[in-house]
């Protein structure tokens, strides 16, 4: 199952590769958390993420900045 979560890029744990939106914790993919947490931290984000049975952290599929530039 799919979810859109919208809010801001907040938080970071490099060792279990999770970010924090808002108050939800989103896991990223290995290798990804840079990539993530750089050009994005502290901004307005959108975030699709996909719940996996027996799991209580979503994992991210894809985030993109709600900031205009």
């Amino acid at each position: 199952m799919l979810e859109m979560v919208e809010g801001v890029l907040s938080g970071a744990d490099r060792p279990s590769n999770t970010v924090k939106v808002d108050s939800m914790r989103i896991k990223v993919p290995g290798g990804y958390i840079d990539d993530i947490v750089r050009p994005l931290w502290g901004q307005s984000v959108r975030a699709t993420v996909q719940h996996q049975p027996g799991t209580k952290v979503p994992v991210l599929i894809d985030v993109e900045s709600l900031d205009v530039l």
